[in-house]
């Protein structure tokens, strides 16, 4: 019984009128492992069609036989069943390939689209530049008959593939990043799939038939014949610099093959075992050269690689939906709107709470304001206080001082008033006995804190003790207590002779 994970296993598979090839192989730890691989005769020529099992009856019991039940199966089709068709395109974009090689086709073979099916494979891809393809159609007829026999087998198909393409698929595979131009054989029973390989794309590919023989001589002379057909179809000619010929099959079979095929065409040949960097846990065919498109199936399948499908031919891209576009723009603006919406209901409900939280510190801050104004008030009260403050008794006592005795002058009218910034202003109105205590009056009173300014001196024709009248004013500049020490007069007043002051007094403060 083959034991295979959960997984579904893979089967490639392709059959002719003789045999029918398969191979069954699953992906361990990402490496492909062969399980099973095998050929199975078909009946002979004596038998009727309606006598004779068919591909799908011999698959099915062979699938019986191995104990697999479920598997994801590829057929590979020959180049019997599949219509290449070369095409030179205009320049194309790859996206607008799809449409050019449908429409050439339908012009140039439009009766295989009936119930066909086409696919292409681009040989260059220099955009801007005129297009070669190998467009490959496969008939109505063809593709019932693979769900048909794969039905029987119990079976349904994931790919539906080209065989030839299959084997350049393992070349390239075993072969990498080679800069040689690499011509490739696959033998089978009566044909030869070859492929030519430049830079790692598809050049050129056909199948030819071979006259049936045993003779290794005989087939290598005839595969050299075709080889270089195809050559020439591609426009190329025998290089050993630049060319490589590589053989699929065994050492046992095919070394005498390889051998004769480098002397006909003076050509480095190389024999590439199909299975040799594979992991099989079965036994080895007897032939090995016919499954190389097999494990190329099987790896593209794996990869999602395969260069065409014709179960999923490539197509040009659907129209754009323009309703399903403004939807999509539709969804996409709500979604803008919604996003937008949430970050300015959160930066609205932040900016709210800052604004809170600043009208909160202002009151708190304004608070403060006004009870730092309250005692600012007090202390400019103050200031202002002791910056105009005089010492009223102190500056009566010292004018008293330096006034004549009250025999010689008589005080009639006193106003005092401040006049800002510690000054005080003394308007008098004083009558004298004689002019000459007008003048002593001047110089007893002026000093560095007294400004002294006399106006109106007049004589009184009705008074004999104080004919004398005039009226002073009296700058006084605030000054300490020692000052008013410092500046007393040398003589006090006449014993007796205490100033008369008329009884009118205002004291005014500006």
């Amino acid at each position: 019984m083959i034991k295979t994970p959960f997984r579904k296993p893979v089967l490639a598979v392709q059959w002719d009128a003789s045999k029918i090839d398969y191979l069954l192989a699953e992906r361990q730890g990402g490496r492909v492992s062969i399980a099973a691989v095998g050929t199975i005769e078909r009946p002979g020529e004596g038998e009727s069609p309606e006598e004779s099992p068919s591909p799908g009856e011999l698959l099915r019991e062979e699938l019986r036989r191995l104990h697999v039940r479920r598997a994801e199966v590829i057929v590979a089709l020959g180049r019997s069943h599949v219509d290449v068709i070369p095409l030179q395109l205009p320049p194309a974009s790859d996206a607008e390939l799809p449409t050019l090689v449908m429409n050439q086709v339908v012009r140039d073979a439009g009766d295989i689209l009936e119930t066909g099916v086409i696919d292409y494979v681009a040989l260059d891809s220099a955009e801007g530049q005129p297009r070669e393809v190998f467009a490959f159609a496969v008939d109505g007829g063809t593709m019932e008959h693979i769900h048909g026999e794969t039905a029987k087998a119990g079976l349904t198909p994931v790919s539906v593939v080209y065989r030839p393409l299959c084997s350049v698929t393992l070349l390239q595979r075993l072969v990498p990043q080679s800069r040689r131009t690499m011509l490739l054989v696959t033998l089978h029973d009566r044909e030869a799939d070859l492929s030519i390989v430049r830079n790692g794309r598809l050049l050129y590919t056909r199948t030819a038939r071979l006259v049936e023989t045993n003779n290794l001589g005989d087939i290598a002379a005839q595969l050299a014949i075709e080889v270089r057909r195809s050559l020439a179809a591609a426009s190329l000619t025998a290089d050993p610099e630049d060319q490589h010929l590589y053989v699929f099959g065994d050492w046992d079979h095919s070394e005498q093959l390889v051998e004769d095929l480098a002397d006909d065409l003076a050509l480095p040949a190389s024999l590439l075992d199909p299975l040799r960097s594979e992991s099989v846990t079965c036994a080895r065919p007897a032939n090995v050269a016919r499954l190389s498109p097999l494990v190329g199936m099987v790896h593209e399948h794996f990869s999602r690689t395969h260069l065409l499908d014709f179960l999923h031919p490539k197509k040009p891209p659907a129209p754009p939906n323009y309703y399903r576009r403004a939807g999509v723009y539709a969804a996409a603006a709500l979604v803008l709107v919604a996003v937008g919406a949430y970050y300015a209901w959160g930066a609205s409900a932040k900016d709210n709470d800052e604004i809170a939280a600043l009208r909160s510190s202002l009151k708190s801050t304004q608070d403060k304001l006004d009870k730092i104004k309250q005692k600012q008030a007090v202390v400019d009260a103050i200031w202002q206080w002791e910056t105009d403050n005089v010492n009223w008794l102190d500056e009566l006592y010292d004018l008293t001082r330096r006034f004549p005795g009250g025999r010689d002058a008589i005080i009639r009218r006193l106003a005092v008033s401040t006049a800002g910034a510690g000054q005080l202003v003394i308007n008098l109105s004083v009558e004298v006995r004689d002019p000459t205590v007008i003048t002593q009056l001047g110089e007893q009173l002026r000093d560095a804190f007294h400004d002294v300014r006399s106006t109106n001196v007049a004589e009184q024709t009705g008074s004999s003790d104080y004919p004398w009248r005039f009226e002073t004013q009296i700058t006084l500049r605030k000054r300490e207590v020692d000052d008013y020490r410092k500046n007393l007069p040398n003589a006090p007043p006449e014993e007796g002779g205490d100033i008369a002051v008329h009884p009118v007094m205002t004291v005014e403060k500006k």
